[in-house]
């Protein structure tokens, strides 16, 4: 099954009250809860690209696929990109316990990277 993860996104990008953030940037207020609740079937394509811009990403980087019994066990399948990373969260506790004087050291590494 193929489903979203914005909250995931928000998280990565420090925003701490999303709702608001979308409300800011032109979103209705239905369509700002259902974002983030999770509560929608479809989602427009225009909100989509709205959202990737917004938050700096790609439809790949939201979206997230949950393969069914048939396709558990190999993960030959292209979709199998689309798994979840739990190595999100584990990413941004790390930083959240970064020794504070390791900071700017951290920000030339990323910023690197960021570049390649």
């Amino acid at each position: 099954m193929l489903t979203t993860n914005f909250n995931k996104m928000f998280q990565l990008r420090g925003i701490k009250n999303p709702y608001s953030f979308l409300l800011q940037n032109g979103f209705s207020r239905t369509v700002a809860w259902r974002i983030c609740e999770d509560d929608y079937v479809k989602i427009d394509l225009r909100y989509l690209e709205m959202l990737c811009t917004l938050l700096h990403c790609t439809p790949h980087d939201v979206m997230e696929w949950t393969p069914d019994k048939a396709l558990e066990e190999s993960e030959q399948h292209p979709l199998f990109s689309l798994n979840p990373r739990k190595q999100t969260n584990r990413v941004s506790k790390l930083i959240e316990q970064f020794p504070i004087d390791k900071m700017e050291e951290l920000e030339k590494v990323m910023e690197e990277m960021k570049k390649k």
